[in-house]
């Protein structure tokens, strides 16, 4: 499992299940749990992810477009550390993001601005009628009039970039004017210089451009391709559905069902990104990694990481996880059963919460209370007599809002939401989510 230290000082332990990953270069970026991660040969840096609604990215820059009640906000982050932020005019309804060139949708019409600086881009009325996208990375658009393409590279004429037969349902503008499209009745894609060609057939949502725009990463109907935008051939295939990630600088993708973010060949290169439900019992955190972890020292104390269920119930023997069937796991984090889950959805509900009385698990479900003995068999639905659990501002210094999720020390405010705090020995916190994060985060005084 891989440790990565913060640019601040903290560790993440434990990365979680991303809703979003990229990889460009010889970084990786994610999103969860309301955090944005981005980390590379300069460390890890997190930043708050609400209201995250476009990326593009080099392999020297990551653009961030960012919305707030106010409007939208343009983040511009370097290798090299130096960031810029461009609040966008109150006039723009949307905004498409790319490296160099960011366009704004003011309704009527479109106009393109400088992505790091905001400086207006002089651009064609046929641009300014159409919706245009901005490269991923370069300076310049692509646009869509019927059927027809036209590309502009900044500080040339507008050129054709040829036909596609039939309007496209949705297309991605990729690097130095390469792009790819949905049609009707299939797929095509081009390269930065090239014409439209055919493609086969793909799950557009799974898409990764190389840097220089003439290879794409995506999930086939048989599993991972990689497709050449210059002949519309498939260079390499392998029969899994591992989610692309992108280019760093080989071919990455994530297994989600390991965690592991691997080689298109399958040669690991990341691990923990997984989801796990979280519990406590006195010094012992179970759930984020999948394994057991010490909370005084912050340490991992199982080898294997077992655990992968939704729902964990720590008591003083172990820990009992709840998923599709129902397992318990010892100290050691040996299983000492496995039994199945006689519940019904429909009849049932969704599990709300687990609990332990007099020895025994009773599942709290939307319908009620189901009492579990052994081989997950039901005894009863008699509701459990409730313990009332530690205020969580019994940490302070520390102060962790089950409200916004946000933990502080002092003025000092962590830019991600968590799900639970706990306290080291040394003074630091362990902070973990329900997505699977879990970070140790270092008392600012330190510093």
């Amino acid at each position: 499992m891989n440790n990565w230290t913060s640019t601040d000082g903290d560790i993440l332990l434990v990365p979680g299940l991303p809703d979003l990953m990229l990889a460009c270069g010889d970084e990786l970026l994610w999103v969860c749990a309301s955090g944005l991660f981005i980390h590379g040969p300069n460390g890890l840096i997190i930043k708050a992810a609400g209201g995250l609604a476009g990326v593009a990215y080099d392999t020297n820059t990551w653009a961030l477009l960012m919305t707030s009640p106010s409007g939208f906000t343009v983040l511009t982050s370097k290798r090299d550390g130096t960031e810029t932020s461009v609040i966008l005019p109150s006039t723009v309804l949307s905004a498409h993001i790319g490296v160099n060139w960011t366009v704004l949708d003011h309704g009527i019409e479109r106009s393109v601005v400088q992505t790091s600086c905001g400086t207006v881009v002089p651009v064609p009325v046929g641009a300014q009628d159409a919706r245009p996208q901005p490269w991923l990375t370069g300076a310049g658009l692509i646009w869509c009039d019927g059927d027809r393409l036209y590309r502009l590279r900044d500080g040339e004429k507008v050129r054709s970039a040829g036909t596609l037969g039939a309007r496209p349902k949705r297309w991605a503008a990729g690097p130095h004017g390469a792009a790819v499209f949905e049609l009707t009745d299939g797929f095509m894609g081009m390269s930065p210089s090239g014409a439209p060609l055919a493609l086969p057939v793909f799950d557009f949502e799974t898409l990764r451009f190389s840097a220089d725009g003439n290879t794409v990463l995506c999930l086939g109907e048989d599993g991972l391709m990689a497709l050449n935008l210059n002949t519309g051939g498939i260079i390499a295939a392998r029969a899994v559905f591992h989610m692309p990630i992108g280019y760093g600088p080989r071919a990455l993708v994530l297994d989600e069902d390991s965690g592991q973010v691997q080689s298109f060949e399958g040669i690991p290169a990341a691990e923990g990104f997984l989801p796990c439900g979280t519990a406590v019992h006195q010094d012992t955190l179970y759930g984020p990694g999948g394994t057991a972890w010490d909370i005084p020292s912050g340490l991992r104390i199982w080898d294997t990481s077992p655990l992968s269920a939704p729902h964990l119930l720590a008591h003083k023997d172990g820990v009992i996880s709840v998923g599709e069937r129902i397992h318990g796991f010892d100290l050691q984090g040996n299983c000492t059963h496995d039994w199945p889950l006689f519940l019904s959805e429909e009849l049932d509900g969704e599990i709300v919460d687990l609990h332990w009385v007099d020895g025994q698990l009773v599942i709290e479900v939307e319908q009620g209370f189901v009492k579990i003995g052994h081989n997950g068999k039901r005894l009863g639905s008699q509701a459990p007599v409730q313990t009332p659990q530690p205020p969580v501002s019994a940490c302070k210094p520390w102060v962790f809002s089950e409200e916004t999720g946000l933990v502080s020390w002092g003025e000092h405010c962590w830019p991600i939401a968590f799900d639970g705090l706990a306290i080291t020995e040394s003074g630091d916190a362990l902070a973990w989510s329900e997505d699977g994060i879990l970070m140790l985060l270092e008392t600012p005084t330190k510093g």
